[in-house]
C-alpha cells in the first residue's frame, strides 16, 4: 500500500482528506512545515499533499526544502490551498510541485492525480533504476577496454622481448598500470628468473610460495593474494581487490590472455638461447676438429719424410752389403725386388693416409657451412629490433 503524507495546519482538512483516502492509501499527518519535513525524510511517502498558508514556514518554503534535500527531492508534492490564482499555481510550480489543487478539492479528482502522479513516480524511479544500471554497465565496459587495451599492449611488447629480464619488465609494467603488486617467476633451462613490481627483489618466502604452488590449480587464492600459474610462468599477485568484486572477476578473465602470451614468449626466450649456445658450440667443435686435423696432418708429413728417409738408407745399405755377402746375381735382385715392393706398400699406404686428410678436410668444410647457416637463420629470425615505447600506453579496441 502506497503511503501519502497530509501536512496542513487545518484538523478539519486532515479529517476530509483521510476520508477521502482511507482504504486506498496508508496514510500519516503533520500539522505544521517542520514536522512534516522531519515525517518525510524518516517515513518516506510515496506522495505529499502539501499546504500553502501555515504558520512558520509557509507550504512554498517547504516544497523548496524537500526538493533540495537528496533524500526527498523525488517525493511527489501536490498543492490544496484555498488560492487559486495563476501566480499561486506559478509560485507551485517553481518549488517544484508536481500539481496544484484548489480546496474544496473533489474527491474523485484528487484519487485520480493521486494515482497519475504516483505512477509516474514509479515510472520515473524505474527509468532512473535502469539509467544507473546502463551508466554502471557503461562504466564497467570502459574498465574492460582499458585494462583490455593495457593487455593487448603489453603482449604487443612483448613480441620483442630479447631476454627474461625485459620480459619481466614489461609484465610489471602491467601490473602496475592497473594498481596491482605483484611478483613473477620465468622457468627457464637456465634456473628461475624472478621479477617484482616495486624495486624490492622477491621475498625467499615468496620465491616459496611460487616453487610449491607451481603445480596446482590455474588460479590459487589465498587472501587477498592469487597466485596464477602456467608451465613456464608463475604471477603472485599481492592486493587482489576483494571488495570490488566486478574488477576482482575481470581481472581474471584478462590474466589467461596475458600470462598464456608471456608463458609462450618464455619458450620462445629460452629456446633461442639454447640455439645459440648450441650454435656457439658447435662453432667451437668445428676449430677443435680443423686443429686436430691440421695436427694429424702434420704428423702424416713427418711420417712420409721419415719413412722414405729410411726406405732409402735401407736399400742403400743393402747395396752395399750385398756384396760382401757372396751373393749371386739372382738372390741380390730377388733381394731388392722385395724390398723394392715393400716399399711400394708403404708408399701406397701413405699415399691413403693423405686421402683421409683430404676426406677430413671436407668434413670440416661441411660442418663449417652448416654453422654459417645456422648462424645465418638466427640472426634473420631470432634477432629482434629495438623497442621504441610509445608515449601513450593507451590501445583503441572500438
Amino acid at each position: 500500500m502506497e503511503k501519502v503524507l497530509i501536512i496542513d495546519d487545518e484538523k478539519f482538512i486532515h479529517k476530509v482528506l483521510i476520508k477521502m483516502l482511507a482504504g486506498e492509501f496508508e496514510i500519516k499527518s503533520a500539522y505544521e512545515g517542520e514536522e512534516g519535513v522531519q515525517l518525510a525524510n524518516s517515513w518516506k511517502p510515496n506522495i505529499i499533499l502539501l499546504d500553502v498558508e501555515m504558520p512558520g514556514r509557509s507550504g512554498y518554503e517547504v516544497c523548496d526544502l524537500l526538493k533540495r534535500d537528496k533524500n526527498t527531492f523525488d517525493i511527489p508534492v501536490i498543492f490544496i490551498s484555498s488560492r487559486s490564482s495563476l501566480r499561486e499555481r506559478m509560485l507551485g510550480y517553481e518549488v517544484g510541485a508536481d500539481d496544484y489543487l484548489v480546496k474544496p478539492c473533489d474527491s474523485d479528482e484528487l484519487l485520480a492525480k493521486i494515482k497519475v502522479i504516483t505512477q509516474h513516480a514509479r515510472a520515473k524511479n524505474v527509468l532512473r533504476y535502469d539509467a544507473s544500471n546502463a551508466q554502471q554497465t557503461a562504466m564497467e565496459a570502459m574498465s574492460t577496454s582499458y585494462e583490455l587495451g593495457k593487455a593487448v599492449r603489453f603482449v604487443e611488447r612483448s613480441y620483442l622481448s630479447p631476454d627474461f629480464e625485459s620480459l619481466g619488465e614489461y609484465l610489471m609494467d602491467f601490473m602496475r598500470s592497473l594498481g596491482l603488486s605483484a611478483v613473477a617467476m620465468f622457468q627457464g633451462r637456465r634456473g628461475n628468473f624472478y621479477a617484482s613490481s616495486t624495486l624490492k627483489a622477491p621475498t625467499p618466502l615468496e620465491k616459496d610460495l611460487m616453487e610449491m604452488m607451481h603445480k596446482h590449480d590455474r588460479f590459487v587464492d589465498f587472501g587477498s593474494r592469487t597466485q596464477v600459474n602456467y608451465p613456464q610462468v608463475v604471477l603472485l599477485v599481492k592486493n587482489m581487490p576483494l571488495d570490488d568484486r566486478t574488477q576482482y572477476g575481470r581481472l581474471k578473465d584478462i590474466f589467461p590472455f596475458v600470462l598464456g602470451a608471456t608463458d609462450a614468449k618464455v619458450r620462445v626466450i629460452d629456446a633461442e638461447h639454447a640455439l645459440k649456445t648450441q650454435s656457439a658450440d658447435l662453432a667451437g667443435s668445428v676449430e677443435a676438429v680443423q686443429m686436430t686435423i691440421d695436427s694429424i696432418r702434420d704428423s702424416f708429413s713427418l711420417n712420409m719424410n721419415a719413412v722414405s728417409s729410411i726406405m732409402s738408407e735401407l736399400v742403400a745399405t743393402l747395396s752395399l752389403d750385398m756384396r760382401n755377402m757372396g751373393m749371386d746375381h739372382d738372390q741380390e735382385e730377388y733381394v731388392c725386388d722385395k724390398v723394392e715392393s715393400s716399399a711400394k706398400k708403404i708408399h701406397t699406404c701413405l699415399q691413403e693416409n693423405a686421402s683421409i686428410e683430404t676426406n677430413l678436410a671436407e668434413v670440416v668444410a661441411l660442418l663449417r657451412r652448416l654453422n654459417s647457416e645456422q648462424r645465418r637463420i638466427i640472426d634473420e629470425t631470432l634477432t629482434v629490433p629495438p623497442v621504441e615505447d610509445d608515449v601513450s600506453d593507451d590501445i583503441e579496441l572500438f
